[in-house]
């Protein structure tokens, strides 16, 4: 009896995880890492000179794979995003911002920090495969190139 309940318990696991291959859905990753490449900046500086409250920005991008990731190879293209930030102080910020991926989009919006050779967004909701998700983009500085930055994000679902 144990042994029919094996295979069955068995049986049943195979029959879902060939479904779940069979519709294309596969897991959203926790980790997701992205090399951001600037198409668009529309920056709009009001006074006093530099990063202040009231300043706007306004960036579209591509998205590459930093590793293999969303069964890609590194370096492939596999989203695009949009932000707008408007400076509420010259640290601080809101954002808009939605960001395109394999399966799904992720939402971003809130207070975005800036630190060190870079800044910390949140992430709300996503849609598709990253429905529910939460949790932040750490933006870095990277490849030499200012039109680049490394994009991390953490997340996590409901």
């Amino acid at each position: 009896m144990l042994r029919l309940r094996a295979s069955l318990v068995l049986a049943v696991a195979a029959v879902a995880v060939v479904t779940a291959s069979a519709s294309g859905s596969t897991r959203a990753l926790p980790v997701i890492q992205l090399i951001s490449t600037r198409t668009t900046f529309q920056p709009h500086d009001v006074a006093p000179k530099g990063p202040s409250k009231g300043d706007t920005i306004f960036t579209t991008s591509q998205l590459t794979n930093y590793v293999s990731q969303f069964d890609r190879p590194k370096r492939a293209l596999v989203g695009t995003d949009r932000r707008t930030i408007a400076m509420l102080s010259r640290t601080t910020g809101t954002i808009e911002g939605l960001t395109r991926l394999p399966g799904g989009t992720l939402i971003l919006r809130g207070t975005v920090r800036f630190v060190a050779n870079g800044m910390i967004i949140p992430v709300i909701d996503g849609t598709g495969e990253y429905a529910g998700a939460r949790g932040t983009v750490t933006v870095s500085e990277c490849c030499q190139d200012s039109k680049k930055s490394l994009n991390v994000y953490r997340l996590t679902y409901k």
